[in-house]
């Protein structure tokens, strides 16, 4: 799944211990080692995210910081976007409400939102 050069992957409806696995076979390929400028990771049909699947977009998120590539989260519902708020991992996890504005984003253009 990918939008041109950028990857864009989905998430199952939730994102915990037991779907986390086979997740990260689709992503960590695309984080580690991989070229370009980032990945966006879609949210639109996340229902359920536990602490153990935040703790791995937080752990991708660093990996392609690392690297000076950037990760965008997109779409995702208020309950997502509030609880990447109160966690304080806005500026590690940047979201938009849109893949075109998460695109330009994680192209090298514009700020994240908050």
């Amino acid at each position: 799944m990918s939008d041109g050069e950028i990857p864009v992957v989905v998430p199952p409806g939730e994102l915990h211990d037991d779907s986390l696995p086979a997740f990260a076979l689709v992503v960590d390929p695309l984080v580690e080692g991989a070229k370009g400028p980032g990945l966006i990771v879609d949210l639109s049909g996340l229902k359920f995210m536990s602490s153990t699947g935040l703790g791995y977009l937080v752990k991708i998120g660093m990996s392609l910081d690392r690297e000076q590539r950037r990760l965008a989260l997109a779409c995702g519902s208020r309950r997502v976007t509030k609880l990447i708020k109160v966690t304080g991992l806005g500026s590690l996890l940047p979201h938009f409400g849109t893949l075109e504005d998460a695109r330009h984003f994680v192209a090298g253009g514009a700020t994240a939102t908050s």
